[in-house]
Formats: C-alpha cells, sequence, structure tokens
C-alpha cells in the first residue's frame, strides 16, 4: 500500500471510532486549503502495524525502509531534521544516529484519532526551525458521551504473528479517563522473490489520558505513556537493537472565552525520553563488538493566544524546546566495555521563540501576516573528553578539526526571524491559496555534532562520520500554492510548492568536497561521511482527484512528483523520490466495503552522479495491487480482510536503505511480497 487520496472519506462510516469527543477548546488558525486532516481509521486496514508505513498512505509522503519497525517518513524528498513530528502536542527525539527510531516508532497510530498533514510551512504559530518540509501530527481525543466505552482489536497477517490493542475510556459530566494498551510480534517476512527479510520485533506500549472540564469553556488534560520495541532487526544497517524505549509525559489547558479582550488561551508542557541500544553481534555474527547505547530527552513548552481585534484575527505567543543527546560508541571485549567514540558528545539544542500573525477577510479575500523570531542555543559537553578505546582515537574536538579546514566552534548562540504572508481567495466553486515564507532551518545535532571515529588499518579505509559544529542555519524560501474545486466531474485539489534553500546542509564523501576537508593519509581510502553548507533548491506537485460514479462507487487518482538540485555543485540532490501515486477503486452497496488500489512508482532516473551517502542509485518502477474488505456485522463489530501486493512483485521502494554488505551482497531492502491479513474489532 502507498499513497491514499487524503481527501476520500469513503471508508468513514466504517472506521469503529467515536463520534463526539471532549476536545480542547480551543480556536486555532487553520489554512484548509494548504494542510489536510484525516482519520486515521482510514489508514488502518493494512497487513503492517508500523506507523511510519502506514503514514506512507498519505499523499506527499514517503518513507525509508530499513527493516520491518522505524519505516523514517520523508515528505517532498526531505527527512530528518526537515520533518516536523508531533505525537500529542509533544515532540520526542530519535535515540538513534542511524535512525532506526524515527518518533512514529513510538506512536501506536490505532491510539490517535486524527493525522494532520502540513507540507512546508503554512504557519509561524508552531516551530519551524525543524519542520522545513513540514509537519505530520498526530491528534488523541477523548469520548464525550458519558458512560464506558471500549475498543478491541486483534489482527493476524504475513508480517504480523499477532497484534493486539485494547482501549478504554470512562466518562462522566466533567471529565474522562482513557487507557490504550497494544502488543505486536511481528515476524520476517518474504519478498516478492521468495527470500526472507529479517524484520522482526516484539513491540509494547501503553498510555493513559484523562481530561477534566472546570467548566463550559475549560480544559484541563494530563497524559502519560510507554513506548518499548525490543529484539527488533535491520537488514538496511550494520547493527539492530535490542531495545528501544520511549516515555511521555505531558499537560495542558486550554480556556475559550477568557476575557474582553482575549478569545482563547492555550498552554502545553511536555518531557520525553529515549532510551536506545543497538549493536552488531546479538542477532548477527560479529569479529568486533560494537555496541552504542543513546539516551535522549526533549522538554517542551508553550503559550498560545488569540485575539480579535477589529476585524483581524491575531495569533501570539512564546514557546520553548529544549533537546538533549547522548550516545557513545563501545568495544566489547569480553566482559569489558571500551568507549570508542562519542558519537552524540552530549549534546544540548535550546530554542525560545516568540512569534504573532494576524489574519483579516476583506470581501472574498483573506490575507495572513506572521513574523516569529527564534533564540537559539547550541552546546556539546563532552567534545574534549578522550575516548577510552583500545587504540588511538581523537576527541570529538579533534576530528571536527582534522576533518574540516576549521576550528570547531562547538557553542554558540544566534537569533533567527521568519516571515508568512498568504493570501486566499473563492473563485466560484473553486478555492485557492498562495503562501510565502522564508524561515530558518538549523543543523540537528548529527549535522552539527557527530562524532564517530572509524579507521579500519587491515582495509587501510576511514569511514569516520564527522558532524560540523561551524555549519550555517539554512534559510528556506518558500511558495504553496493550493487549488481545490470541481473539474470534469470530479473533486481536484494540487499544491504546487518550491523551495530555494540558502546554506542547505548536504550530506555528502568527503572526497566530493576536496576544498572543504583535510585529504586522508596517503595510500587510505577515503569513505568519510562529512556535512557542508550548500545552495539548493526543490519543486514539486501533489494531484489528487475523486469521482463519484454511481451505483456506491468511488474512484480516486493521487500523485506526487519532486525535483532537487544542489545549486553550488551543479548535481541532483540524493534522496528525492520518483513520480509515484495510486489508483483506487471501491464500491460499498451496504454493510461490507469492496476495495482494490493500484498503487506506482516510475523509474528513477535522476541521480547523483557522485553518489552521496544517501543515493541508491537508478531503480526502476513497479506497480502493485492490493485488495480488501471492510464487513461491519452490527453496530459491535467489524471485520476487515485483505491482501497488499496481490501479484507478490519483487521490489523496493527508492528510499530503501542498503543492506549490510559485511552480510553478502549489498542491496536495497525490499517490500514485503504477498501478505494477507486479518483483522477483528469489537466497540462497546
Amino acid at each position: 500500500m502507498q499513497k491514499t487520496l487524503i481527501s476520500t472519506v469513503i471508508a468513514l462510516q466504517l472506521a469503529p471510532a467515536w463520534a463526539e469527543t471532549l476536545a480542547p477548546i480551543v480556536v486555532t488558525k487553520s489554512a484548509p486549503l494548504l494542510s489536510t486532516s484525516l482519520p486515521t481509521a482510514h489508514l488502518l486496514t493494512n497487513s503492517t502495524l508500523d506507523t511510519g508505513t502506514l503514514l506512507r498512505q498519505l499523499n506527499g509522503v514517503d518513507g525509508s525502509r530499513m527493516g520491518g519497525h522505524g519505516i523514517d517518513p520523508v515528505i517532498h524528498g526531505q527527512k530528518d531534521g526537515r520533518v516536523r513530528i508531533v505525537l500529542d502536542g509533544a515532540e520526542i527525539a530519535s535515540g538513534c544516529p542511524n535512525r532506526m527510531d524515527p518518533a512514529t516508532v513510538y506512536a501506536d497510530l490505532d491510539t490517535y484519532e486524527t493525522v494532520n498533514l502540513a507540507p512546508g510551512i503554512i504557519t509561524l504559530s508552531e516551530p519551524v526551525e525543524n519542520a522545513a518540509a513540514g509537519t505530520l501530527s498526530l491528534v488523541r481525543k477523548l469520548p464525550a458521551k458519558q458512560g464506558i466505552h471500549g475498543l478491541v482489536s486483534a489482527v493476524k497477517s504475513n508480517l504480523i504473528d499477532y497484534g493486539v490493542s485494547t482501549d478504554l475510556s470512562a466518562v462522566g459530566e466533567q471529565g474522562a479517563i482513557r487507557l490504550f494498551v497494544n502488543r505486536t510480534k511481528a515476524q520476517n517476512y518474504q519478498d516478492g522473490n521468495g527470500d526472507t527479510v529479517k524484520a522482526s520485533y516484539n513491540h509494547n506500549s501503553y498510555g493513559l489520558l484523562a481530561g477534566w472540564r472546570p467548566d463550559a469553556n475549560s480544559l484541563l488534560s494530563v497524559s502519560a505513556e510507554r513506548s518499548r520495541t525490543e529484539d527488533a532487526r535491520y537488514p538496511g544497517a550494520k547493527m539492530d537493537s535490542p531495545y528501544t524505549e520511549g516515555n511521555i509525559l505531558r499537560f495542558r489547558y486550554s480556556r475559550s472565552q477568557v476575557s474582553s479582550w482575549l478569545d482563547t488561551l492555550a498552554a502545553n508542557l511536555y518531557r520525553s525520553t529515549v532510551d536506545h541500544l543497538m549493536d552488531n553481534y546479538s542477532f548477527r555474527p560479529a569479529v568486533k563488538k560494537i555496541r552504542i547505547p543513546t539516551d535522549t530527552s526533549t522538554t517542551g513548552a508553550s503559550l498560545k493566544l488569540t485575539s480579535t481585534v477589529g476585524k483581524t484575527r491575531w495569533h501570539y505567543g512564546i514557546d520553548h524546546r529544549r533537546e538533549n543527546k547522548y550516545a557513545k560508541s563501545q568495544r566489547v571485549i569480553g566482559t569489558n566495555t571500551y568507549v570508542k567514540s562519542y558519537m552524540w558528545p552530549d549534546t544540548r539544542i535550546t530554542r525560545t521563540s516568540l512569534f504573532a500573525e494576524a489574519t483579516r477577510t476583506l470581501g472574498a479575500h483573506r490575507l495572513t501576516a506572521g513574523l516569529r523570531y527564534d533564540l537559539m542555543d547550541y552546546d556539546a559537553h563532552k567534545v574534549d573528553t578522550d575516548p577510552d578505546g583500545t587504540g588511538p582515537a581523537p576527541t570529538a574536538r579533534q576530528l571536527y578539526n582534522t576533518t574540516y579546514k576549521i576550528t570547531a566552534d562547538t557553542q554558540q548562540n544566534e537569533g533567527n526571524a521568519s516571515l508568512l504572508l498568504r493570501w486566499q481567495r473563492a473563485l466560484g466553486s473553486w478555492h485557492l491559496a498562495v503562501s510565502a515564507s522564508q524561515t530558518p532551518r538549523i543543523p540537528d545535532a548529527t549535522e552539527r555534532y557527530m562524532a564517530k571515529f572509524a579507521r579500519d588499518p587491515l582495509t587501510q579505509t576511514d569511514q569516520s562520520w564527522v558532524g560540523n559544529p561551524n555549519l550555517k542555519t539554512e534559510y528556506h524560501n518558500q511558495i504553496n500554492i493550493s487549488l481545490q474545486g470541481h473539474a470534469l466531474k470530479g473533486y481536484w485539489q494540487a499544491h504546487l510548492w518550491a523551495d530555494w534553500v540558502n546554506d542547505y546542509i548536504l550530506k555528502d564523501w568527503a572526497r566530493n568536497q576536496p576544498q572543504t576537508v583535510h585529504p586522508v593519509a596517503t595510500g587510505w581510502n577515503d569513505k568519510r561521511i562529512i556535512y557542508i553548507n550548500k545552495n539548493a533548491r526543490l519543486r514539486g506537485i501533489d494531484l489528487s482527484a475523486n469521482w463519484a460514479l454511481g451505483w456506491a462507487t468511488d474512484l480516486t487518482f493521487s500523485s506526487t512528483y519532486v525535483q532537487g538540485y544542489n545549486d553550488t555543485d551543479n548535481r541532483n540532490l540524493a534522496g528525492i523520490p520518483p513520480l509515484s501515486g495510486e489508483i483506487m477503486l471501491t464500491h460499498q452497496p451496504a454493510a461490507v466495503l469492496y476495495g482494490a488500489r493500484i498503487n506506482w512508482a516510475t523509474d528513477k532516473d535522476a541521480v547523483d552522479p557522485l553518489n552521496a551517502p544517501d543515493e541508491n542509485g537508478k531503480i526502476p518502477g513497479w506497480v502493485t495491487l492490493d485488495l480488501y474488505a471492510d464487513w461491519r456485522l452490527n453496530a459491535h463489530w467489524q471485520i476487515s480482510v485483505g491482501v497488499d501486493n496481490a501479484f507478490d512483485h519483487a521490489y523496493a521502494n527508492y528510499l530503501n536503505r542498503r543492506t549490510d554488505p559485511t552480510q553478502g551482497t549489498s542491496y536495497l531492502v525490499n517490500e514485503p511480497g504477498r501478505s494477507f491479513y486479518a483483522k477483528v474489532s469489537a466497540k462497546f
């Protein structure tokens, strides 16, 4: 399964969800033509439960597969620190430097009611320093109808031994409490060639959400949750993960009709932590045993206010975020461990922001202007700490200085300003929105501070992975144009965008940038990974359409196209996916919905000629077919069955990782072959 037309609401009446919810009383600014909201129930009929895989169905969203768990979301060819992921108001930082655990690993999609996709920058009332490509936000709600409610489901597929989820709620006159528990045991799968892909893992999560409404205009809520994955195998990496655990605490308060001058108030406070371990010996043979324990923490707070002055609506406030990351590479000899490198040398990235945005309606026109200022602080506390490995290894600072032709400045602060202008209007049966913005994107902890020292004297190869403390902040100059309306007996949505990036942070091989880095020793092979500023441009289009054909039948189409170019070096950007999309036909005569979905991608030909680390080269296009049916037996029971990749096609997504060359021939991790699934849900 790949791209699902976001505007389609065919399966909504079949989705087992509560109709009423105890939602926060906050009137937020919206840009409906530039962002999209979809019930998560639309994405859950699938042979997998991995959230990153399920989010691939959104038009404009793709993902990079390293194994069966933790598919890393990509929006418009950009990922990592350019894609912001929000889990019910909280952010959680990946614990793995190699991205085994993007934020979606800590979110079970069936415990959320809504997924919001905002491609690019559409508002300055939300953080922008890690959202250049867009924001994926998952939203939970409490039921409003008084009484005891519950939803229990179980799923079995070729990818999953079993997946069981329980969601219980108790609702009173002034409040509600919700408890959710999930357990998944996933197995290795076979690709279309019949080859086994080692993608098994065990996943458990549980959480509690409570809300209290002291009066009709206020809502106070608290939540806590834990997610733990064990024994996760990653054929697209040189290591696997014995465990990764994430914890999130949230506190929120919202109030409407606060005073004569203050319409709404919303306060949000959260803290998230991750403990992660990966190694190269728990699930695969290794001559030299290496383990990498990591921990991260993220603390965030925001206060958002809205006021109306005349005919102008103001959104303004303050927010704060602090992210800490610590990772060390250790050599294991017998029962002893020795630090080889401080990969994340106890990094600290802190942001404090002020923002204001005004919207005014003038006849058929709606105008919005916004301003944001971010005060940034960067530091790393172990850049001068000596590793205690079995061989000579530099400190992080020494590695920066001997790799780049710089004197590393590891403690910095800066102020960054953002500007947004937007115009919206109705054009008959069509609606148009045009948005222009200039926003910063800061170097993340990996780009700025990574310090993995890796030299193999036997092969005389330097495979160090080195961040650049002197990187400049990217500045994204974006234009987004959205148009939607009726034509040719269908409903169309088009999103055109362009992004000119000053000081784009390029991940590259050191050998491609001899003017920036020091050469390796004579006779050594240079396979160092570095980061350097360039100028770049990206552009693309998302297109979707829906036709009601009659006889309870609907046809939908969606596609996404992206281009990316490094203007400084005159080469294509790596990691830009090819043209892709889907065609879906659904028929719902009564209580049963039948569906067929064709997923496709064209050949990938426009590649980086210098083969940057994220470049997978030219690969052929592919087409797959999914078939599914949802049957609501009565008001309480529902059965879903289907088969993904019905013709057992062997293929790999262009963005997928390559297998570990030390375990045999290196190739892209293939997507699953033919996968049958069945799901039973009971609601009370």
